[in-house]
């Protein structure tokens, strides 16, 4: 299949910073734990899926429906080993990531390259849709990869960036679970083109797809 070449060089210039990422454990929930516990439920819509790029709103369900709690743009490794291919398989078949390697017995660990705040405006249509606010404002964004280990076998699966709503996590409270050392200017140097790619998908027309 043809790819996208600035796809695969955004994918380059992700896997090659996460070789200079801290690692950080991190025993705290999923995305998908977290929005549940705190809003009663969780539930995962993928609007976009292509050339190894996943753009998804984890969203809850309350009295004024749908709303987005974490707005997140997915880079998928292009390396499969077999041995995590059934679960690679089911999250392109719109599987939670986290949550599909955990039930099947996985490790999890983030390695965080960056974490911040994205101001949006009138022109983030699509992401002030889903989250229900009013531009401007300001938004929490955290930028990492998702490992993933068993058997002896680790992996670098994803990076992901997340956006989240203000009343699900702020830059404070990312910075309390995770450090406030990755917010700084060289991480930010690195997340640059990351964030290019995430702003852009604030502005695309929406899609059910």
């Amino acid at each position: 299949m043809h790819r996208n070449p600035q796809a695969r060089h955004l994918i380059t210039i992700i896997l090659l910073c996460f070789c200079a990422v801290s690692c950080v454990s991190d025993a705290v929930q999923l995305n998908s734990e977290r929005i549940s516990r705190k809003f009663g439920n969780y539930h995962l819509e993928i609007i976009e899926n292509k050339e190894n790029i996943r753009v998804s709103n984890l969203y809850s369900m309350g009295p004024a429906g749908k709303v987005c709690r974490t707005f997140a743009v997915v880079g998928l490794s292009e390396d499969i080993d077999t041995s995590f291919a059934a679960e690679h398989a089911t999250i392109l078949d719109g599987g939670s990531i986290g949550a599909v390697f955990r039930l099947n017995g996985w490790d999890i660990e983030k390695r965080h390259l960056y974490i911040g705040e994205l101001r949006i405006g009138s022109q983030a249509v699509r992401l002030t849709r889903l989250m229900h606010v009013n531009p401007p404002a300001r938004l929490a964004v955290h930028i990492y990869v998702l490992a993933i280990s068993k058997n002896g076998g680790s992996f670098d699966y994803a990076m992901l960036a997340e956006v989240h709503h203000p009343e699900y996590l702020t830059m404070t409270d990312l910075w309390s679970l995770y450090g406030s050392e990755f917010s700084g200017d060289e991480a930010r140097k690195d997340a640059s083109q990351i964030l290019h790619l995430v702003r852009g998908k604030f502005r695309d027309a929406w899609s059910s797809g």
